[in-house]
C-alpha cells in the first residue's frame, strides 16, 4: 500500500479522485482475496485473541496509509468540495465517481471512526451554508422580495435554480 500511497499521491488534481477510486476498487477486491484465504484463521486465531479480522484490518490500513496520507487526505476532501461547487454552479461531474470516493470515507469508518463524517461532512457543510448564504444575499440584492421569494422556494422543493 505504501507503493499505492505514493502513485495517488502524485496524481495530478484533475485525476486525483479517479486514481482515488481505482486503488480502492483495486484494494477491495485483493482485500476480499486475502480474507477468503485467511477465513479460518480468522474464524480460529483471531476470535479465541480478540485480534482485529483480516478484512477490518486491511480497510484500516488503507485509510491510514492511502486516504489519510499527508499530499492526499486535504487534497481530496478540496477537490470533493470543488465539484460540488462546480455542479451548483451548472457544471457536469462525474457524479458515479463522486459517491464511489464518498463511498469509500463512509466504509473507511469501520471501527467508530467516522471517516466520512470527519474527513468531508464537516467541511462540506459549512461549504454548503456559505454558498446558499452568499447566494442568497447576492439574490436578494438584485431582486424584489417576490423573486427572492420563489428562488428560495424552486431551491426548497428541488433544488434547481
Amino acid at each position: 500500500l505504501t507503493e499505492t500511497a505514493n502513485q495517488v499521491a502524485n496524481a495530478p488534481n484533475d485525476r486525483l479522485l479517479q486514481v482515488v477510486a481505482e486503488a480502492w476498487e483495486e484494494h477491495k477486491i485483493t482485500l476480499g482475496m486475502i480474507k477468503d484465504i485467511l477465513m479460518y484463521m480468522d474464524r480460529t486465531y483471531v476470535v479465541h485473541r480478540d485480534k482485529t479480522p483480516v478484512y477490518k484490518l486491511g480497510l484500516r490500513i488503507f485509510r491510514e496509509v492511502v486516504a489519510w496520507h499527508p499530499q492526499v487526505r486535504d487534497r481530496l476532501k478540496e477537490i470533493l468540495l470543488d465539484s460540488i461547487y462546480q455542479e451548483r454552479q451548472g457544471h457536469m461531474i462525474d457524479q458515479a465517481l463522486m459517491k464511489e470516493v464518498l463511498g469509500m470515507h463512509v466504509e473507511l469508518g469501520i471501527d467508530g471512526t467516522s471517516v466520512y463524517e470527519t474527513e468531508f461532512e464537516s467541511a462540506f457543510l459549512e461549504a454548503t451554508r456559505n454558498f446558499y448564504r452568499q447566494e442568497s444575499a447576492e439574490y436578494i440584492a438584485q431582486n424584489t422580495c417576490p423573486d427572492y421569494m420563489r428562488k428560495v422556494e424552486s431551491r426548497y422543493v428541488n433544488g434547481s435554480h
